[in-house]
């Protein structure tokens, strides 16, 4: 096949373009632009022997690599060298509940538990290309020193996106409840036993409905139909203790009833009674008769760590704490024990305030990732796609120049980006990544500049910025307060961005050697600006709690301002006709970026 008819090929495979995916939010391969790799370019010279002459083009280059990409963290916040999940980067958090899809107060009646259960998407992301290009020239002037060509490649990559096996996806539900078993002392030193003492953190009872913070007449507190309020000093079937938000109420759960309104801790499983009588861990706490009243705000009348009862000489409803899901946060419900020793057992308020939760907790489905996939289709699982990326095309004029301080060249390139695979629609699916662009055609100009002052070293530069056009594309709908983003129902969105990209190299070569072998060591930086991202006419659209709510494209262009800072090794052997190098790039720092590090092995070959 001569020169004309492979570039001939090339082109027309070009032509067959369609879509593609989903935005990209990695920083471009190194085997993306210009040459097929990092060092100083040293190109072979135009052969002059009379089969040559027969064809047009002085030079065909075509090649081949290999890549792999891996990341698992990214440098989030601030531009530096701390790194945090990359849930944080796709989602703007790395842990999150489903009340952080919409504004705060907003009604998530649909999954009352939407700002109790948290979800931790942690996840890998690896990528393997197949890079397939062809380089063509056209040289002329004095000794050849002006160089005309084009460059197309186009890779081949499986994307996979893997979520971590090691940790839970979702959590919240055991911060939330707790039941055991416990034993119970007495002072007589006999033993009784309760086979599931319980405690339930009052905004999970809350948000379940078993909670009634004002029932008539006496504007009672009610648990599950059981009045809870200390009365004519009767001890409630219940007290409450208060921790910090996210730990769980010390051991005993229980209270044992005392003989004169006080109470006494029931034992921890596989504690002598001795221990607890003789108060030796000092264990022993007044419930009832010092004073020990919850305040209707719920922030006052006893300390961290202690207990209290629901008093009926306030009205929790209007006093604040009904409404105020920070402090039922900070207060566990705990049981009080009637009897002693054999004879203990569970105060039938307890015992009927723990039937209503186990009956209620059996028939509901309290995880927030099946409620996202029966109500949106929306998961986090594993995904994996295949197929050709954007095919990438570059025009540039090169000129070579030679003098007192070595040689040195420059080059003016302008290039542009088709949009060639399978179009994603489905945002639902959120950990999917893009083979390329999205149906983005992509435009860009820079450049090169090369010297080299020694036969054992040279120096290269180069710049490229890049524009997305603006495009239609299928999102994730987001909403006004919202602080999660990438996920909600689909919706159509304008989207475009730009980027700058650039690279310093610097080339060390066997001196007096031919043909070529070298090292290359460079620095790459990578500066995006924000995604622009507009909805259009539409204004408001249905949340995943089935409300409609006012829409924010800002919340999708959160994070998308991006700053990558990555090092880069390279080695390689050319003779005259052909080419081996291999590499490598790192991020070591950056802002809204990920830590993503590449490996590459390629060859190619000059006609």
């Amino acid at each position: 096949m001569n020169k004309k008819n492979l570039l001939f090929l090339v082109l027309l495979g070009a032509s067959g373009f369609s879509q593609l995916e989903a935005r990209q939010w990695f920083q471009p391969s190194p085997l993306s632009y210009g040459y097929a790799y990092s060092h100083y370019p040293f190109l072979p010279p135009v052969d002059e022997n009379e089969c040559n002459k027969c064809y047009w083009l002085d030079m065909v280059n075509p090649w081949m690599a290999a890549e792999f990409r891996h990341a698992n963290r990214a440098f989030l916040n601030k531009d530096g060298t701390r790194t945090n999940s990359l849930a944080g980067l796709l989602f703007d958090q790395e842990s999150f509940t489903l009340a952080n899809l919409v504004a705060p107060g907003a009604s998530t009646a649909a999954f009352p538990l939407a700002s109790l259960v948290n979800i931790t998407p942690n996840f890998d992301y690896t990528e393997h290309v197949a890079w397939f290009g062809l380089n063509v020239e056209k040289r002329f002037g004095c000794e050849e020193q002006w160089h005309v060509g084009l460059r197309l490649r186009i890779p081949f990559r499986d994307v996979k996106t893997e979520l971590d096996s090691c940790c839970d996806l979702e959590s919240g539900l055991g911060d939330l409840y707790r039941t055991q078993p416990e034993v119970v002392c007495t002072d007589d030193g006999t033993a009784g036993f309760i086979p599931s003492a319980f405690a339930y953190r009052l905004d999970f009872l809350t948000k379940l409905g078993l909670v009634n913070y004002a029932e008539a007449p006496n504007q009672n507190v009610f648990i599950a139909n059981v009045d809870v309020t200390n009365q004519g000093g009767q001890t409630p079937p219940v007290n409450v203790k208060r921790v910090a938000v996210g730990s769980i109420p010390s051991t005993p759960f229980s209270l044992r009833k005392g003989d004169t309104g006080g109470a006494t801790p029931a034992c921890a499983p596989g504690f002598d009674s001795t221990t607890v009588d003789g108060n030796a861990a000092g264990a022993e706490q007044k419930l009832v008769g010092d004073g020990f009243f919850l305040s209707a705000n719920g922030t006052s009348g006893f300390a961290a760590d202690n207990r209290a009862v629901f008093n009926s000489a306030f009205n929790y409803s209007t006093g604040g704490l009904a409404a105020n899901s920070a402090t039922q946060a900070t207060l566990w419900v705990l049981p009080t024990i009637d009897g002693d020793g054999a004879a203990a057992t569970l105060t039938d308020g307890a015992i009927e305030i723990q039937n209503a939760f186990t009956a209620l907790l059996a028939g509901s489905n309290l995880s927030a990732l099946n409620f996202l996939s029966t109500t949106s289709a929306i998961n986090f699982n594993t995904q994996r796609t295949s197929g050709p990326g954007d095919f990438l095309t570059e025009m540039y004029v090169h000129r070579d120049f030679c003098g007192c301080w070595g040689e040195w060249f420059a080059e003016g390139i302008f290039g542009a980006t088709f949009p060639t695979g399978k179009r994603n629609r489905f945002p639902n699916l959120t950990l999917l990544q893009p083979l390329g662009n999205n149906r983005h055609f992509e435009v860009k100009i820079g450049g090169f500049l090369g010297w080299k002052p020694f036969d054992w070293m040279a120096i290269k530069f180069d710049g490229f910025y890049n524009w997305a056009l603006r495009r239609n594309e299928r999102v994730a709908a987001s909403f006004v307060g919202a602080t999660v983003r990438n996920i909600g129902p689909a919706i159509d969105a304008k989207v475009s961005w730009q980027y700058f990209v650039g690279d310093v190299d610097i080339t060390f070569m066997v001196p007096c050697v031919c043909p070529e072998l070298g090292v290359n060591v460079g620095y790459q930086p990578y500066v995006k600006r924000s995604d622009k991202v507009s909805f259009g006419d539409v204004t408001t659209a249905a949340n995943i709690f089935g409300t409609t709510a006012t829409l924010d494209a800002t919340v999708l262009e959160t994070r998308t301002k991006q700053v990558a800072h990555t090092i880069k090794g390279e080695i390689f052997y050319q003779a005259c006709a052909w080419q081996l190098f291999g590499g490598f790039n790192h991020a070591v720092a950056g802002k809204n970026a990920p830590k993503q590090s590449a490996w590459y092995l390629g060859a190619d070959v000059y006609f």
